[in-house]
């Protein structure tokens, strides 16, 4: 015996049903708080992607365009200034060639490269703070936001799937966030130090050591980006595979060995599930879309910078003392290792909500 529904429009209002009691039934507070600054209700754009109402491909290019535009804004003056500093630094330094002694231009050779790295101190450091701004919202995001999609999870019948990414998320939230923040972040900022000291007169020989502090905070990220998300995806994907053969034997013998209603426990179960995976889906949508918006900022900032100091050192070279150059060059490789952190910690995130998410299409 089975559950009739005399349309399809009967079975979709059945789904629809069970998708806004289990939205009403969830406590998206916590979620709503850490999703704030970059989304304004988190639970509406949920339904709306469950709808299907997504935003066009034109919304997104004039967002982006427009962050990319206001990126340029906030940088274009730091850079004008180093600009200038630079030009005049060397062409002050072609002119005065022959007409004053070694130890003077020496020094004027200093405190040229001296100006230069306290004019670029006060980009470095806006740029440090939107990095360390979004590492701390992904892991407050992260914490809100993990109970919720590992109770979707487990609702949806996966129990295997909730039991790799409930660690992997404590692994990511503690483990892997308190090393961004206790050492890659602080080793970017050592790396940029010795960057600028290095430049800064020939008797201080650290740029092996300012190479070596990248290349150290670069293998650190590596290991655990690749460590991690190979782990959590090898077993998220083979507990996705073990829920979806429980939920077909918990399906198939409820519709075959239990008298009478097992059709309608059978029905009933596919259309709870449907709602149940609805849910989480768009939940993990949503979660990864506001990591997405977390991150494109200081992405696009750290790409403004890193671009604009190797134009700069580019264009600058001809007139421009070597110092000047090397710290240009120099800071703009460390801006590369700040994109690769970014990019890393948004993406680490994303891979157990991926698994969770992808559970549901073994399942039902």
């Amino acid at each position: 015996m089975t559950l009739a529904f005399s349309s399809s429009d009967d079975l979709l209002q059945q789904i629809g049903e069970s998708v806004e009691e289990g939205l009403s039934n969830i406590d998206f507070s916590q979620v709503e708080q850490a999703s704030s600054p970059f989304l304004q209700n988190f639970a509406d754009c949920m339904r709306r992607v469950i709808n299907g109402e997504f935003t066009s491909a034109d919304g997104y290019f004039q967002a982006l365009l427009s962050l990319f535009n206001q990126s340029l804004a906030e940088i274009l003056p730091s850079l004008a200034a180093v600009f200038c500093i630079v030009v005049i630094c060397g062409v002050a330094r072609s002119m005065s060639d022959g007409l004053i002694s070694p130890d003077t231009a020496n020094a004027v050779s200093f405190v040229g490269v001296a100006v230069t790295v306290f004019s670029l101190c006060a980009l470095a450091a806006s740029l440090y703070r939107q990095v360390s701004d979004m590492v701390n919202s992904v892991a407050a995001l992260s914490q809100a936001a993990m109970p919720v999609l590992l109770t979707l999870v487990i609702a949806g019948g996966g129990s295997a799937v909730s039991s790799v990414c409930q660690p992997s998320m404590v692994v990511f939230s503690s483990v892997i966030i308190q090393c961004v923040q206790s050492f890659l972040l602080p080793l970017s900022v050592v790396a940029m130090v010795f960057s600028a000291v290095s430049c800064l007169s020939g008797n201080f020989r650290v740029t092996k050591l300012a190479q070596f502090v990248r290349s150290a905070g670069a293998w650190v990220l590596g290991v655990l980006f690749t460590g991690y998300s190979a782990v959590t995806s090898v077993q998220g994907i083979t507990a996705a595979s073990i829920d979806g053969v429980s939920f077909r034997a918990a399906r198939f013998a409820a519709k075959n060995y239990v008298p009478i209603l097992g059709g309608y426990l059978s029905d009933g179960l596919d259309v709870v599930a449907a709602g149940t995976s609805l849910i989480k889906n768009s939940f993990g949508a949503v979660s990864m879309g506001v990591i997405a918006l977390m991150a494109v900022g200081p992405v696009v900032s750290l790409t403004c910078a890193n671009l604009g100091l190797q134009a700069l050192a580019a264009v600058t070279q001809p007139v421009a003392e070597e110092g000047h150059v090397n710290l240009l060059t120099s800071l703009a490789k460390c801006l590369t290792f700040l994109i690769a952190l970014v990019v890393a910690v948004a993406f680490m995130f994303c891979v157990p909500v991926t698994v969770a998410i992808l559970c549901a299409g073994e399942a039902v």
